[in-house]
């Protein structure tokens, strides 16, 4: 599963950054800690459930839920097992077995009544701010589905943060970040025109009622004529101008937009060299009536950060198909490079299902 959204801020320094993690652990509410647990127990049917808090190796347990094994206040070991590679590599980590996982001590997890878990960063401005973890009694309790639980679970608990904690600087910065995005500048520069050709117009109107109370002379009218058609044909052009740059504006923004599209097919046996995380798919309950089996291939599309941005499969029962898709889309690959770039690739990978 890939890293969970994050809010960046690149223009704090790590000192700042460090005492802005410290503020946000401070208005973090028991309660709201204790209704994220709950759910992610209620939402995975799992035992137990419990959240931490802090920088790894600091991180203290702040809320439980169900059967648990931790107790609030207490550090969370996040220098090995599952929860040492969900910190280390910031992704959500999976273990269906406990019994069968090398990264567990089964001794312990037998004694302490765990089966099977699942360990979800909590991210915040770029930095780790915690871990949501789900238990049970029973192996191979969690699917994909349960994942994706988390997943969701641990982005809905940093949009709560974040709402709480922006200031109104914080909301100034981001709307002229946005408006620069979308021609902030130019739009200063259309004001500015916009205001000049007002006060030819002004000028231009003011004449003629002059003129009318003056009962000017034809050459004063003819004088006249010439500057409202020259104000016309300025404003025609400002005018023109504006529409040309707003195009252009939009067209910029639709290609950063674009999907990003393979530079490469890979052979699957090189990209198997760089796999740091996958997920076997679970057998559908609803295949075994019929005993589906067979191997699904499937076109996988990996990203320059080495996420799976898109995954297709090419033949087989939907079923099936379906569940390989669910499976690999968690898969983590480490970048594929091209004269030292990393680049958005494609690559065929292949699911055996059997009943």
């Amino acid at each position: 599963m890939g890293s969970l959204s994050t809010l960046r801020t690149d223009s704090i320094s790590p000192g700042e950054s460090q005492t802005k993690l410290a503020e946000q652990l401070d208005c973090v509410s028991d309660d709201s800690l204790r209704e994220i647990v709950q759910k992610a127990a209620r939402n995975t049917r799992a035992t137990g459930a419990a959240m931490g808090l802090g920088r790894p190796g600091e991180m203290v347990c702040r809320a439980t839920a169900g059967d648990c094994p931790s107790e609030i206040g207490a550090q969370i070991n996040s220098a090995s097992g599952v929860t040492g590679l969900c910190v280390l590599s910031g992704t959500i980590q999976y273990s269906k077995n406990a019994e069968l996982d090398a990264r567990l001590d089964a001794d312990s997890c037998r004694a302490l009544g765990i089966a099977s878990i699942i360990v979800a960063p909590v991210f915040y401005q770029d930095q780790l701010l915690g871990l949501i973890e789900v238990f049970s009694q029973r192996p191979y309790a969690f699917g994909a589905h349960d994942l994706q639980a988390m997943e969701a679970l641990s982005e809905e608990f940093c949009a709560n943060l974040r709402l709480s904690l922006e200031s109104t600087h914080d909301s100034i910065h981001e709307v002229r970040s946005a408006s620069d995005t979308f021609g902030g500048g130019r739009n200063q520069d259309h004001l500015a025109r916009i205001r000049k050709i007002s006060v030819y117009a002004v000028a231009v109107v003011a004449s003629f009622l002059i003129g009318l109370r003056e009962r000017w002379k034809p050459a004063g009218w003819v004088f006249l004529l010439l500057s409202v058609a020259i104000l016309v044909a300025v404003l025609w052009w400002h005018w023109n101008r504006g529409w040309k740059d707003l195009e252009s504006g939009l067209q910029k923004n639709e290609k950063t937009m674009e999907p990003q599209r393979p530079q490469a097919h890979v052979p699957a046996i090189e990209m198997e060299k760089l796999v740091t995380h996958r997920m076997d798919p679970e057998y559908p309950e609803a295949a075994r009536p019929g005993k589906l089996q067979g191997v699904i291939a499937l076109d996988v599309v990996v990203g320059r950060d080495g996420s799976v941005l898109d995954v297709q499969a090419l033949n087989g029962p939907e079923v099936l198909a379906q569940a390989a898709r669910d499976a690999l889309r968690w898969w983590r690959f480490k970048p594929y490079r091209l004269d030292g770039q990393p680049v958005v690739v494609e690559t065929t990978m292949a699911v055996e299902f059997k009943p």
